[in-house]
């Protein structure tokens, strides 16, 4: 399908449409909006005309159709090179390079503060910038132009997983005609159910707000933002990146076990070995203020963000450390599988803040001693390496 959208010439979507009953037609709730004009008489002042536009424009009649919050609609209006929108009150034209409206035949007003309640709010395609050279699909791109395009790529995440899917067995499905436009445009780098082998360790740290489930069936690997359904989709790649100095992980093996023959489409399983720091962690379960809980770690009680990906109980946890500065970590919390000793899955994420507590003391350069903590006798792993590292692999 990621093909019949790229070739096509113009898409037509009824973007106003409840369901498939919908419709492109409806009746026109009141006058179309027209341009209004303030003639402005201040003391002491000249006098001016100002042209206003209403700040809800762009959310409330075209990124707020229903139409918009389908989860296979996100790659088939990204992907799609013109799209003629069919809403509410009038006709919206998209394409690469400009967007407008019967209001504004001459393109729509920008806003450049403008900023969208919608949770999956993916803009018109003119104000996507970075993310248009995607679909030229050009090889070999240079390390800062990758950089950008991932950034896109958790735009786009984050836009689809806040949509909604009638089948949640889709949930790879739905954008896996995107997933291959953006490999082709990441010089072939692999995908792993979701996220790319050539970020990794940042694409690891993603995080979702509440509400959020796992699906009755198996979808995709604990360490994957496919395998939760759920509430905004935030990524510390995207969020924190540029602010982190310490990578704490090293990749041994990434891998996927796949259902078929199309690598951006259902998996069985999924595995990653990591060498890096452990430690054994018990969480309390009396909350404190914004969202922190008490943590015990190296015997001694602080406290950190715990952001789980579901509901659990446990209370005894394997932190992974994954990057970080002086002022603070960002950790994946584990869960041994209980099948295979040092095999692990996801519990969620931990954001470890080093300067509110003496958990364990910082040296004169800002650099926590994570070889010098003191694990409990239930620590698990694959293989010690030395130095307070371990070898453990997470399904």
């Amino acid at each position: 399908m990621g093909t019949v959208y790229l070739n096509g010439l113009c898409n037509i979507a009824a973007t106003a449409a409840k369901n498939v009953n919908g419709g492109l037609f409806h009746e026109r709730e009141g006058p179309i909006i027209h341009d209004l004009y303030v003639n402005a008489a201040w003391e002491n002042e000249a006098k001016r005309t100002y042209r206003v536009h209403p700040d809800t424009f762009h959310q409330s009649q075209v990124l707020g159709g229903p139409l918009l919050y389908r989860g296979w609609v996100v790659q088939e209006r990204f992907i799609a090179l013109r799209i003629l929108h069919f809403g509410k009150r009038q006709l919206y034209w998209e394409c690469q390079k400009f967007d407008a409206c019967e209001s504004y035949p001459d393109g729509n007003p920008k806003f450049k503060q403008f900023k969208s309640n919608l949770k999956r709010d993916l803009p018109f395609k003119s104000n996507l910038n970075d993310g248009l050279d995607i679909l030229a699909q050009t090889p070999r791109v240079p390390s800062t132009l990758l950089s950008r395009r991932l950034q896109f790529w958790y735009k786009v995440a984050r836009a689809y997983l806040a949509c909604n899917l009638t089948r949640e067995e889709d949930k790879l499905v739905a954008i896996s005609g995107l997933a291959k436009v953006f490999q082709a445009s990441f010089a072939g780098t692999e995908y792993l159910a979701g996220i790319w082998r050539a970020s990794l360790i940042n694409d690891l740290c993603w995080n979702m707000e509440p509400p959020r489930r796992r699906p009755i069936q198996y979808r995709a690997p604990s360490w994957s933002w496919a395998c939760v359904d759920g509430g905004q989709y935030l990524s510390a790649s995207e969020d924190h990146g540029a602010r982190n100095k310490v990578c704490y992980i090293q990749v041994l093996e990434a891998s996927v076990d796949l259902r078929g023959s199309d690598p951006t489409c259902e998996v069985r399983g999924g595995r990653i070995r990591l060498q890096g720091y452990l430690m054994t962690l018990t969480t309390s379960s009396h909350a404190v203020c914004n969202s922190k809980l008490k943590v015990t770690i190296n015997g001694v009680l602080g406290k950190a963000q715990v952001l789980p990906d579901v509901e659990s109980s446990s209370q005894r946890l394997h932190c992974l450390p994954i990057r970080g500065r002086h002022m603070y970590m960002t950790c994946m919390l584990l869960e041994p599988t209980g099948s295979k000793k040092g095999q692990f899955q996801r519990y969620g994420m931990m954001y470890w803040f080093t300067n509110d507590h003496n958990i364990v003391p910082l040296e004169e350069d800002n650099i926590v001693p994570l070889e010098k903590v003191q694990n409990e006798e239930w620590l698990e792993f694959e293989e010690h390496v030395g130095k307070g590292q371990y070898i453990i692999s997470i399904i």
